[in-house]
């Protein structure tokens, strides 16, 4: 039997669906959430590992972005769908703008990347929807950044058995936010899992995240590649 489903609800104040995956493992809500002018991140999976567990640092810094208008875009893509920080998908590379400044006279430990958290932005915290507002309105943006937390966990499904996770993802993001974590293959074969981390690969995948969540509806043997956001010391730019 499937997971009961969750009925469509307004969350962080715009409207999103709610769903089934495919094979009923998962419950999916889909926010659409994200700040972003650039496509969205490409759908077709790339092979090999991003990097084993302990290769990114989990040191925050701060970081001051500076906009010649308040309307230039940032040149970076957030996604808001854990609510509560601003999950860095992806930086361009191509062009003028005021990250790629940033990231030019800043310390290569100090430079924004994908996969990092923006925790703070100009003193608003745990507010995803209001840091997002406070990004677009300002044209100095004081950030405080954490690096994720990566991590590796082997998750093999009995017949039948269901993933026990729900979901919650922005579908130009590549990432899928677990919500809540209940009995499953998850908790039997991880139970560190838990709320608030994000699947960021599958098997060596990475993609958009409705790719991902493709993946881990269908697959019965996966290594689930995990980033998290950890508490560090900050260390002043």
């Amino acid at each position: 039997s499937s997971t009961d489903p969750l009925s469509s609800m307004a969350m962080f104040g715009i409207w999103c669906c709610c769903s089934e995956a495919p094979s009923g493992t998962v419950a999916v809500v889909s926010t659409h959430q994200s700040l972003t002018n650039e496509p969205p991140i490409e759908a077709t999976a790339s092979s090999g590992k991003r990097g084993r567990a302990g290769e990114m640092s989990s040191a925050g810094f701060k970081a001051t972005v500076v906009k010649a208008t308040k309307d230039i875009p940032l040149g970076i893509h957030i996604d808001l769908s854990d609510g509560n920080a601003l999950h860095v998908c992806g930086v361009r590379s191509n062009g003028p703008s005021p990250v790629l400044a940033y990231n030019a006279i800043a310390p290569a430990e100090q430079r924004l990347q994908p996969g990092d958290y923006i925790v703070s932005v100009n003193g608003i915290r745990g507010n995803a929807p209001s840091m997002a507002a406070a990004l677009k309105a300002s044209s100095t943006s004081e950030l405080e950044v954490q690096r994720p937390c990566l991590f590796f966990r082997r998750v093999t499904k009995k017949p039948g058995e269901k993933m026990g996770l729900e979901l919650n993802y922005s579908e130009k993001g590549g990432s899928l936010v677990i919500t809540a974590v209940g009995q499953g293959a998850v908790q039997r074969c991880a139970p560190d899992i838990s709320m608030g981390d994000r699947i960021v690969s599958i098997n060596g995948l990475v993609g958009s995240a409705v790719q991902l969540l493709e993946m881990v509806s269908i697959a019965t043997d996966m290594e689930l590649e995990i980033s998290r956001r950890a508490k560090p010391e900050l260390h002043a730019n």
